[in-house]
């Protein structure tokens, strides 16, 4: 409510006041509450998810989602939206138009009051971008930046993998809230193919606002997909003997850990350059023979030639001796 009144005052001093004249003026009622507790990733549909919590009492018009590529700017305006008419107070938004496999952005929203004037901007929120490498010790390291910016901060991430003969992620770690960095040890799978896809979840700690998901658990940002091939590691033996009493000894050929191979070149020369076994089935190994008959006893020169799937191809050489 605002009140006027007139006062004229004369050249002597005297002092005359009008009336007074009372109005209420119809300011807007600003938001309260405005809180982006969300940004994650929709792997089902390729994109980023925003859910904010707004002020259902606000005197709001719509609202501007703006993305930026740091957390500096610039802002530009990616959505309106406009106020939900009725409970639950929430907007949710998927944004098609990010790259959330490439690129981390910042989001936040902002309110238009029903003055067209900007009301209540909100907290900023940021997905998380997972990069993935594979190391030579059995072992992928994950690297990812951190989540921005919740009321509880992020008490921690979780970390899930699946191999390649499995069907479904699985939790192989986690981290405290500032730590985003995780070594996966991988020795357990060298038997296998070695495809490899991870993804980290951020999980919000107790905010002040009491706001939770749907089910009851803290708001959670699920970050990108991230797939690695293992280099297939080569084991070869220094001499074999075809008359062994041991089955596996019998025949001479690679031992390929993390054996997908999209290139494979085996081949075995003697002493005087005769080929006397050439192969690219990574499954046919040399039995000790050529041209029907056993091969002499003696030292020989094999050469491996192979290559993971989107790898450089690798070249290997080496000598070892066939027993009689």
């Amino acid at each position: 409510e605002y009140c006027y009144r007139v006062q004229v005052l004369d050249t002597t001093g005297r002092t005359a006041s009008s009336n007074e004249l009372c109005i209420l003026a119809e300011v807007p009622s600003k938001s309260k509450v405005l809180y982006l507790s969300q940004v994650t990733n929709d792997p089902d549909r390729g994109s980023l998810t925003i859910n904010t919590f707004i002020d259902g009492n606000a005197d709001v018009q719509y609202f501007d989602l703006e993305r930026a590529p740091s957390k500096l700017g610039p802002f530009t305006t990616i959505g309106k939206i406009n106020k939900p008419a009725m409970a639950p107070y929430v907007i949710s938004y998927n944004d098609f138009g990010a790259l959330p496999s490439q690129h981390h952005y910042y989001y936040r929203l902002s309110a238009t009051d029903s003055c067209g004037g900007r009301d209540t901007v909100s907290n900023l929120g940021r997905n998380l971008l997972l990069h993935v490498d594979p190391r030579p010790n059995l072992t992928n390291s994950l690297h990812w930046n951190p989540y921005h910016d919740w009321d509880g901060d992020v008490t921690r991430y979780e970390i899930y993998r699946q191999g390649a003969e499995e069907t479904a992620y699985k939790l192989v770690g986690n981290t405290n809230g500032d730590d985003t960095t995780f070594v996966d040890d991988i020795s357990d799978y060298r038997e296998s193919a070695g495809n490899f896809c991870y993804y980290v979840k951020a999980i919000e700690g107790k905010n002040s606002l009491g706001y939770v998901m749907d089910n009851g658990d803290p708001f959670e940002s699920r970050s990108n997909e991230a797939c690695l091939n293992q280099k297939a590691r080569v084991y070869m033996a220094t001499a074999f003997r075809p008359d062994s009493d041991i089955l596996e000894n019998r025949f001479y050929g690679p031992s390929m850990k993390f054996n997908e191979v999209s290139e494979y070149h085996f081949y075995v020369i003697n002493r005087w350059g005769v080929t006397v076994f050439d192969t690219n089935n990574p499954e046919e190994k040399w039995d000790g023979t050529y041209e029907g008959n056993e091969a002499q006893q003696g030292v020989y020169t094999y050469f491996l030639q192979y290559a993971t799937p989107g790898g450089v191809a690798s070249e290997e050489r080496g000598n070892f001796s066939l027993i009689r």
